[in-house]
């Protein structure tokens, strides 16, 4: 059953959309400015989730400051590419929040915060990022200033720096020796990955 899509802007930002689409982010990432054009030609779609999410991306993208995104020709190929992933990624993705941690990512892009293989990177890491995982992440990324002193102190589930190592937002350094239990000791550290999502999420 399709509903009557919700107002991706209110009338005050459908001009600030515009500009998205024909001198902004959105036009240097082509598949998404489709996207958007043909939901506000067409009125209506089936899923209200996507368009509340797509909203919440170019909210973000609509009141952040950000510059064109200039690549070599090569890398304009790759970007469409990932677009169109990131089409996908917008659709499935099981929280609102994620909508905006993209946007950061393409703006954080635009303003050359990274290169392309590290904002492909970033997209993929949203979509398998557990929000779960924020404490934990906080634990290795925020500067020690902004808690208070308190440091790594947090309490969290084991299996937290592992989940987060397993999608690159930490690294894994196993120590050469065998434990009494049998098993080789682990220890985690910080990833550009991990700083770069970390950064995304707090500035969303």
């Amino acid at each position: 059953m399709k509903n009557k899509v919700i107002d991706l802007v209110t009338e005050n930002a459908e001009a600030a959309f515009d500009l998205l689409l024909e001198d902004g982010v959105l036009k240097d990432i082509p598949i998404l400015g489709d996207v958007v054009k043909i939901l506000r030609i067409k009125g209506d779609i089936s899923n209200i989730l996507y368009a509340k999410k797509l909203e919440a991306f170019l909210c973000s993208l609509s009141e952040s400051n950000y510059e064109e995104i200039t690549l070599d020709d090569k890398d304009k190929e790759e970007l469409e590419k990932i677009g169109l992933d990131l089409v996908f990624i917008i659709d499935k993705i099981n929280n609102i929040d994620k909508s905006k941690w993209a946007a950061q990512a393409v703006i954080g892009l635009a303003n050359k915060k990274y290169n392309l293989d590290t904002f492909e990177r970033l997209i993929y890491a949203i979509d398998n990022f557990s929000p779960t995982l924020k404490d934990t992440l906080d634990i290795y990324y925020k500067p020690v200033e902004l808690v208070n002193g308190v440091g790594a102190c947090h309490v969290y589930d084991g299996d937290h720096p592992e989940e987060l190592a397993n999608i690159g937002l930490l690294t894994r350094k196993f120590e050469s020796k065998v434990s009494n239990d049998g098993f080789i000791p682990v220890h985690y550290a910080e990833s550009n990955l991990g700083m770069q999502l970390w950064y995304i999420i707090e500035n969303a």
